[in-house]
């Protein structure tokens, strides 16, 4: 199993994530699932997108099991450092209404 590795900032009551490579539930759902886990005392957490090279559909349905886990937890995701194709990707398929989506990370935090 190709797993990849995630950077982890935390600064007040935000995560940033660092996707990196190809997004797709073979490569992220245990590294998001121990994430998940350990989530505490946050209200935003951040998918840093600005490294990430390609999305599949079950890496799409593992982003909407995250969001609603989060929603849940009363925890925001955000997707940060989007590429065109992929905003153009989550337009299409209707998913620019589910996340909230930022230009920059700073952006994000605010």
């Amino acid at each position: 199993m190709n797993t990849q590795k995630v950077n982890i900032l935390k600064d007040k009551n935000i995560y940033v994530i660092n996707l990196k490579g190809e997004f797709t539930q073979q490569n992220y759902e245990n590294k998001i699932k121990e994430i998940m886990e350990n989530i505490r005392h946050i209200n935003k957490l951040i998918f840093d997108c600005s490294s990430l090279s390609y999305i599949n559909s079950s890496g799409i349905k593992l982003l909407i099991k995250v969001h609603k886990s989060l929603k849940n937890k009363n925890i925001t995701l955000i997707l940060s450092n989007v590429s065109d194709e992929f905003k153009d990707l989550f337009v299409f398929v209707g998913l620019h209404k589910l996340f909230k989506i930022c230009d920059t990370i700073e952006d994000c935090s605010k």
